[in-house]
């Protein structure tokens, strides 16, 4: 029998939009890390099959010239993607009960509509 601890970094973390959302307005907004570990978490430093790039713990894109920061993952039955748009001021959060390409549809939906374009630029 399979058992998923509550908490673990394989997708076991349990939250609500609304807390993620939260937490990513204090994270930036430098109200949990100064503003350098803030640049820091932000930047992308490796590049990624995907076209943008990893850094600390997060992803960094460009979405027809808008900048978005973020992360997602996938567990079986769970997905979920969290993008901060900080030049718009915009955060969104998807949470899913099916699989990671349910998740991604709407992120991408919620990318055109916040910064244009028809269809994931690098994709």
């Amino acid at each position: 029998m399979s058992r998923t601890t509550v908490g673990s970094p394989a997708g076991g973390g349990r939250s609500t939009a609304r807390d993620m959302a939260a937490f990513g307005r204090a994270f930036l907004g430098g109200r949990l890390v100064g503003p350098a570990m803030v640049a820091r978490a932000t930047t992308g430093y490796i590049a990624t099959e995907y076209g943008g790039r990893d850094g600390f713990g997060l992803e960094t894109r460009d979405w027809n010239g808008v900048r978005i920061v973020g992360h997602g993952g996938a567990y079986p039955g769970v997905s979920n993607q969290v993008d901060f748009f900080p030049a718009r001021r915009y955060t969104v959060v998807v949470l899913s009960n099916v699989s990671r390409s349910g998740a991604q549809a709407l992120a991408n939906y919620a990318r055109m509509l916040i910064a244009g374009g028809l269809a994931p630029p690098s994709q």
